[in-house]
């Protein structure tokens, strides 16, 4: 299994919330002094979402995990990386932070009536997709958002991949007509046009897909595979559509989906799996900033960073090239309007919407 490629949710690893299985209810808690991210902190450690991560088995990438707490919701105490590397030819790297007015909405607790903001709808929503992997403590956190069993499509599954695709880009249309952003702030939401890649020649040299605005993962400067690469140029290269289009290969939006986020299920995939699959999940990892208030990695806190959204604006206009080809319409295809509808009630939108 390709070392980047896979992983989204890991509860288990050792030190983290006191090693109580989900599938183990009865298991005694952690009691909340182990919860505290401190008891990483004092081991000159730093507390990292088990989320996106290339490597099931190392998730503090070439360090081992450090056997203390970490908090909950699947983080694992790494010790802490280097200081972010500047930008291109020694420029600082340009802010990520959302303006401070989409930060009011993204923050909001009380738009989805539960006392939850959208970074939580959008952890709960990959937990609950993850369900095997998590522990008690994680469970009971689900619970507090009322969700109380697994999703019926774990990630990789038939299914996910539409929901995948359909709930973030509910998200995504809520945002990108909100009547209370400008519109330099809607087309925060608009996406990279070409991902920020050094080997790329027609890259702009700034603004947001340029490599000065996208801060690469500390310590973890990630080669793109050429396979991922060709994966990207099928998405934002391709002038036209046509009968050629290797975007055609993928049957549903539901197959298309899952090669995008994680590659996973290669009994349905089959000869689609490889170095192409999982550009979702790749892009995460490569653009993480553990320990960060924004952290790429962790879905709890990615919705205040530029880049996530950047990255979901880019695989939302990929899906869109993908509907083109195959001929699809929005308008009358009564799956994909029913998909954005649950997406966007799974995720607690305003009722106008849901109704988009």
């Amino acid at each position: 299994m390709n070392k980047w490629m896979v992983v989204v949710m890991v509860g288990a690893f050792a030190g983290c919330s006191g090693g109580v299985s989900a599938e183990d209810p009865e298991g005694e808690l952690p009691s909340a002094e182990e919860l505290l991210d401190s008891a990483c902190t004092e081991q000159d450690g730093i507390c990292r979402s088990t989320a996106f991560l290339e490597d099931l088995d190392h998730p503090c990438g070439s360090q081992p995990v450090i056997d203390v707490s970490c908090g909950e919701r699947m983080r694992v105490c790494c010790p802490a990386p280097p200081p972010m590397a500047a930008g291109p030819k020694g420029l600082a790297p340009a802010t990520t932070t959302m303006p401070t007015k989409v930060l009011a909405v993204l923050n909001d607790k009380t738009m989805g009536g539960d006392n939850h903001a959208m970074g939580d709808h959008h952890l709960a929503w990959h937990m609950a997709r993850q369900w095997n992997r998590l522990d008690v403590s994680d469970v009971q956190w689900l619970a507090s958002l009322g969700i109380k069993k697994k999703a019926a499509h774990q990630e990789g599954t038939t299914q996910n991949g539409m929901e995948f695709l359909a709930m973030h880009r509910a998200v995504l249309t809520m945002l990108r007509t909100h009547t209370g952003f400008s519109a330099a702030n809607r087309a925060l939401f608009d996406g990279w046009k070409r991902v920020p890649d050094p080997k790329d020649k027609e890259l702009a040299t700034s603004g947001p897909d340029s490599l000065a605005a996208n801060r690469l993962s500390p310590g973890e400067d990630l080669e793109i595979p050429d396979e991922l690469r060709k994966t990207i140029a099928a998405c934002q290269d391709e002038p036209k559509m046509g009968e050629d289009s290797p975007l055609k290969r993928f049957k549903s939006d539901d197959e298309f989906g899952r090669f995008i986020e994680t590659g996973m299920n290669k009994s349905s995939l089959g000869d689609l799996m490889g170095l192409g699959a999982g550009s979702h999940n790749f892009l995460h990892n490569r653009f993480s900033q553990p320990g960060s208030s924004n952290d790429l990695g962790d879905p709890q806190k990615n919705f205040k960073n530029q880049i996530f959204w950047r990255l979901h604006g880019w695989i939302d206009r990929c899906w869109t090239k993908y509907r083109n080809v195959v001929g699809a319409d929005d308008e009358t295809d009564t799956a994909y309007i029913a998909a954005l509808a649950r997406g966007a009630t799974e995720m607690h939108l305003p009722k106008a919407a849901q109704s988009k």
